[in-house]
């Protein structure tokens, strides 16, 4: 039993930003992408691996539009918001007129809060929502880069890094070659929730507990509330800031759902359920 095959990319290009303010607290930005990708996937079966399958290479061109707002209020670092709060909404358009082999679009609404407590506690909400509307016309195992994984440090702590995805293949475009549609390719549409209760515990240490929860769904599920099954952790952490703005995470999430799994002996999805997972990362988190 597994929890996801294998893939194994090799990415070449550059992107330009460009943004401007039109109040005191929203920007507006454009994102120009051009993306080539050499990909190959290499199915598990009995937890071990197969022979592989090259992908390719392929380019993806796009344009990003965006506004972002952001309210955000400071104690003495950037890292530690105190209030307000920080939002994004973006569409991606890729292919078409652009060019490229590529070709979808892609809307992400993504917003953060902050609100002071007693003291100096803080509680942190983060919530981020995607969905990707392949355009390509081809198997999505193509386009599995783009697709959405969860899991991990940055998005539901406690499971393993990109674990949480469905699991059926959803979808009839298959044109370019007799590939089979894998369950592990990720999904078109996702969303997690991070909830924190930040503390001070010295000048440049923070410590929290946080709450997680998030899901993926993919073609197959074109209403994703009939199929609401969120994956949920708890857990705790501590926060370091360094010199020159480094901010190195040490965080410990416990797993409250069991993950479904595909059993590639069996053809069948199975409840797998994981112990309590150590993240550790440097950077910053919301």
């Amino acid at each position: 039993m597994t929890a996801d095959d294998s893939y194994q990319d090799f990415r070449q290009g550059a992107s330009l930003t460009l943004s401007t303010p039109i109040t005191r607290n929203m920007r507006v930005f454009t994102t120009i992408r051009d993306e080539t990708v050499q990909a190959t996937y290499i199915p598990l079966q009995d937890g071990a691996d197969q022979a592989s399958t090259s992908l390719g290479s392929r380019e993806t061109r796009s344009v990003t539009l965006g506004l972002t707002r952001d309210t955000r209020r400071y104690r003495t670092s950037l890292f530690d918001p105190i209030g307000g709060g920080e939002d994004l909404i973006s569409f991606e358009h890729s292919g078409g007129l652009l060019g490229g082999r590529n070709a979808f679009r892609k809307f992400t609404v993504e917003s953060s809060r902050f609100y002071p407590s007693f003291w100096k506690f803080i509680l942190a909400l983060h919530l981020r929502a995607s969905y990707l509307q392949d355009r390509s016309g081809v198997n999505p195992i193509y386009l599995f880069y783009e697709r959405f994984w969860l899991g991990g440090i940055d998005t539901v702590r406690g499971y393993p890094d990109y674990s949480i995805l469905p699991y059926q293949a959803g979808t009839k475009r298959i044109k370019e070659v007799d590939l089979p549609v894998p369950p592990t390719i990720g999904g078109n549409k996702m969303f997690y929730l991070n909830a924190e209760y930040r503390f001070p515990i010295h000048s440049m240490v923070r410590g929290l507990v946080f709450l997680d929860a998030g899901q993926v769904w993919n073609e197959g599920t074109p209403n994703p509330l009939k199929a609401f099954d969120p994956m949920v952790s708890v857990g705790i952490g501590v926060r370091l800031e360094i010199v020159a703005g480094f901010l190195l995470r040490l965080e410990w999430g416990v797993p409250l759902r069991a993950l479904p799994v595909y059993n590639t002996s069996t053809g069948t999805i199975e409840r797998r359920s994981f112990g309590p997972r150590l993240h550790f990362s440097m950077g910053p988190s919301f």
